[in-house]
């Protein structure tokens, strides 16, 4: 009795909406404060334990594209790619340094020894 006395108290007041009159809204509203933050808590847990899941499951792997201006092609920069990189660095006796921070020049060198030694690219 005392629960219907509170959401007609808090209905009357403007305190709840008029919807909360609902099922759901009573077992809402006779909740402990403790109770709700923990039940908000492990919502959010939940939630993102779920999202961290579908990135784990997707490797983490952004495709990315780079473009080859002197054989009008794409190629994915993925881990055979760097495989490939990190060999053209070696056989032309080249410091280590990311792709994308190399000359054009470079970048072209490396495109055209990368189309010698291909694997279906």
């Amino acid at each position: 009795m005392a629960l219907r006395r509170q959401i007609r108290h808090a209905g009357r007041y403007g305190a709840a909406p008029s919807h909360a009159r609902t099922k759901g809204a009573i077992a809402q509203i006779g909740m402990p404060n403790a109770m709700r933050k923990i039940q908000k808590q492990a919502c959010s847990i939940f939630v993102s334990a779920a999202f961290l899941g579908m990135l784990i499951l997707t490797g983490c792997a952004a495709r990315v594209r780079v473009y080859d201006p002197e054989y009008h092609d794409y190629h994915y920069w993925n881990h055979t790619e760097v495989t490939y990189y990190q060999q053209w660095e070696h056989d032309t006796h080249r410091q280590h340094e990311a792709f994308n921070h190399r000359s054009q020049a470079e970048q072209n060198q490396y495109w055209q020894w990368r189309h010698q030694h291909h694997d279906g690219h």
